[in-house]
């Protein structure tokens, strides 16, 4: 290579070409349709053959058949006092506690994170909800007003 030339190497693999959507959502790999056709002949043999083997306590399987039965958890309970929130001023003191609770190690930063995004959409909600009927109110008196 000319060290005197400054020219970016060339891009590897086919461009990207624009208007080209891709893979369409949903759609799958072609070894995914495969295995899938390979699998669909012997499903029943090999369902029956993994229970089996989770009866012959094969801690593998078990574990297979369990995690079918009970789906895990993905994220930990968590055991947080917090006030009702039914006003939009509520969402506010809530947040706050959220912090004060983090602040105290009774919540990490990601549980409060979570959980104030619960809040902030209650928070919308009753905005919608308060809008509404603010509009309502509106649109009434406009009615006795012209009526």
């Amino acid at each position: 290579m000319d060290s005197g030339n400054n020219a970016l190497p060339a891009p590897r693999g086919r461009p990207f070409q624009k208007g080209n959507p891709g893979r369409r959502k949903g759609s799958k790999h072609k070894i995914t349709v495969l295995a899938e056709k390979l699998l669909a002949k012997d499903a029943k043999d090999i369902v029956v053959a993994v229970i089996k083997a989770a009866k012959n306590s094969d801690p593998t399987a078990m574990k297979l058949c369990i995690e079918r039965i009970c789906q895990p958890r993905k994220g930990a309970l968590v055991s947080f006092p917090m006030m009702p929130v039914k006003t939009l001023e509520d969402v506010a003191a809530a947040q706050s506690g959220l912090l004060e609770a983090v602040g105290q190690s009774l919540l990490t930063p990601a549980e409060s994170v979570e959980l104030s995004t619960v809040i902030e959409r209650l928070g919308k909600a009753l905005e919608a909800s308060d809008l509404s009927a603010r509009i309502a109110r509106l649109e009434a008196a406009e009615a006795r007003r012209t009526g």
